[in-house]
Formats: C-alpha cells, structure tokens, sequence
C-alpha cells in the first residue's frame, strides 16, 4: 500500500485516496471519495462570490492610483498571479442620506448578520451566492448604465500615475479579487475535484470572468469619474435617482447574503482547535455563540474603520499579498524540494519570482497605505 501524488493527474492534490499503485490507474482512482454530491456550478457560484464582491466596486479608485492603460494591464497580470497562486495551494493542498452616523448603520446590522452566520453548510450558501451573484450582476449593469450615460472623451484621462501610488493599486487589486480563504472548501466540497482545475475547470473560468468584470468595472468608472472616483462607485452615483438608491441596496444585500461564506473557513479552523476542550453536549450551543461573538467584533471594526478606501489597500498589501501570493510558493517549494524542481530549476525560479513580488507588493503597498492614512488622502 502507498500513497504517492499523482502529477498527471490535472487537480491532483497531497492527501490521496491510499491505493496500490498501477500502470493503469486512471486519474479518478487518486481522488478520494465524497459523499456529498457536490455539483460543478455550485462552486462555480461560491467561487465567483468569493473572488467577485463589493471589491469591483473599488476598481476606479484604484485605478485612480495607476491610470487606464497601466489599470488595464495591472488588472490583468495581477489576476493571472492570483488564479497561478490559488492553482499551486489547490495541487499542493490535497436610499439616501437620513442623517443616521456609520456606527448606527452597523449596529442596524448586527442582528441580522449575526442571524447569517449561523449558516454552517456551504451547500446552503451556495444558494446565498447564486442570490448574491444575481444582485451584483444587477449592480454592475446600474452602474454602467450611469458611466456610458456621461462618458467624457478619453484624452482627458490619463494613461498612468505617480509610480509612487501603484503598490496602493496592487493591494486594491489584490484584495479585490483575492477569494484564497473559500478556496480549498469549495474545492473540497466538489464530487469532482478535477474538474475544478485542468482547462477550462471552475478556477480558469471563474478568474476569466472575475479579470473581465474588474478591468471593465475600473476602466470604465476611472474615465467617467477620474480622480473624483469613491471607494466605492455607489458613493458616486445620484442620490436622488430611484436606480442609483437600487444599486446601492442591491450590493449592501449581495454582501450580507454572502456574509456567511467569507464567515466559513476561520469558524471552521477556530471552532475545530476549540471543540475538544467543550463537552459533547454543549457543542451546537458553544458553535452558535462563538460565531455571534466573532460577528459581533466584524461589526465592531467595521464602525471603527468606516474609511472603506484606506482599509481595502492596506488589507490587501498585507493581508492577502502574504496569504494569496507569498505562501502558495512556499509550499509548492517545500513540496516538491525533494522532488524534483523542474528542469534548470524553473519551478524554484518561478516561484521565487513570485514570492518576492508578493513581498514588494506587501512592503511598498503597506507603507504607501499608511502613508495616505496619516496624510488623511
């Protein structure tokens, strides 16, 4: 008996069904059993909401601090590093203003999204995305419709910015599109596990469509708004327009509806460290008032922290540089250092390559961050 990692296998992963080996096992053989039927579109729909949220609402700030044609090819490099990053984890992983301040608007919130967190199957929330989906989709077109209603001419729009301010467009970008923490439990979850890797499979499709609707989304609000563009496009959309009052609604919806599954993976890694110092009897109790003490504190920050523009660079420059870029080419180094690194070593090449971007955009982007914090831009 043995068990050995595949490297033919598109998907494969570390922890493999144990089985002899053979000439003629098929692919299928090293993917362990599931239970739960699990189908393609469902993590199709889970994996959009986590790489596709309110961050495309963000892009034209962002690409405030890059201009339009570096915007564009930033977008673009940058989703293809984080679809490569999240490859190498999965193979190796086995209405208007009414006077009411933000803190009040936040704890407006917290009973119902404590009520959200509640959810512990992803086959519910799946249901909860395609909704949030739906209504982002909605969004989008709303806000569309707003741009090309006024677009100005493009040779008023610059083509790129102060260099100094592309580590605050990567970490915007990074953040926005960076879904590394629903990954592995979707991917986990399916009963095909190989078709969410390979070509096309649910991760390249996912990223082709998230990469087109965030370029699109910053390229087009930069041009019509320019360096008046908000941290978030609502904020730039007529208050006393009926459509406008829908698009807001509409993203403040998809966030909640999909608050339970950016919710899913640190419940599940705190609750399992925790659950064997509490007795059996009081497990379903203790699960239910760790996640309303979790999502208590979420609401908490977020009345803290309400400057959603500073926060999104200095959490994605960070946070999701080190988790999303950095760490993937660790493991895939250490992985496969025994193994074997390719010929001439290209794998090690490639992944230092990428680590060391990961570290650049994490340096740069944290102090331009803190910078335009303290200077209060």
């Amino acid at each position: 008996m043995s068990s050995g990692l595949r490297r033919d296998c598109p998907g494969a992963r570390v922890r493999l069904l144990t089985a002899p080996e053979s000439p003629d096992s098929s692919c299928a053989e090293v993917y362990r059993a599931y239970t739960d039927e699990y189908l393609d579109v469902r993590s199709f729909a889970n994996l959009l909401k986590s790489s596709l949220g309110s961050g495309i609402l963000a892009m034209p700030n962002a690409f405030k601090s890059a201009g339009t044609v570096v915007g564009i090819l930033g977008t673009i490099i940058l989703g293809y590093i984080c679809t490569h990053c999240v490859y190498l984890l999965i193979v190796e992983h086995f209405i208007p203003n009414m006077g009411i301040n933000t803190e009040i608007y936040c704890l407006m919130f917290l009973l119902p999204i404590v009520s959200i967190t509640q959810i512990r199957n992803l086959k519910c929330l799946a249901l909860f995305s395609a909704f949030a989906n739906l209504l982002l989709v909605v969004t989008f077109i709303i806000c569309l419709y707003f741009i090309i209603s006024e677009f100005p001419k493009l040779d008023n729009v610059p083509m790129s910015v102060d260099i100094g301010q592309l580590p605050v467009f990567m970490g915007t970008v990074i953040f926005a599109m960076e879904g590394i923490g629903v990954v592995l439990p979707v991917e986990n979850a399916m009963s095909k596990p190989q078709h969410f890797l390979g070509c096309p499979g649910v991760l390249n499709i996912t990223m082709s469509v998230v990469v087109i609707l965030y370029m699109t989304m910053g390229f087009l609000g930069y041009v019509r708004y320019g360096n008046k563009a908000e941290a978030n496009i609502t904020l730039n959309l007529d208050t006393n327009n009926i459509f406008a009052i829908g698009a807001k609604i509409s993203i403040i919806a998809a966030i909640y509806c999909t608050y339970s599954l950016q919710y899913y993976v640190p419940m599940e890694i705190v609750w399992r460290n925790i659950k064997s110092h509490i007795s059996q009897k009081f497990h379903n109790e203790a699960q239910s008032l760790m996640r309303a003490v979790c999502a208590t504190l979420t609401v908490i920050l977020a009345a803290l922290f309400p400057k959603l523009e500073k926060v999104i660079g200095l959490e994605g420059a960070f946070f999701y540089s080190f988790l999303g870029l950095i760490v993937p080419t660790i493991i895939e180094i250490i992985f496969l250092w025994e193994r074997g690194l390719g010929k001439y070593n290209w794998i090690l090449v490639k992944d230092l390559a990428l680590g060391f971007f990961g570290m650049f955009v994490l340096v740069t982007g944290c102090i331009q961050s803190l910078r335009n914090i303290l200077e209060g831009k």
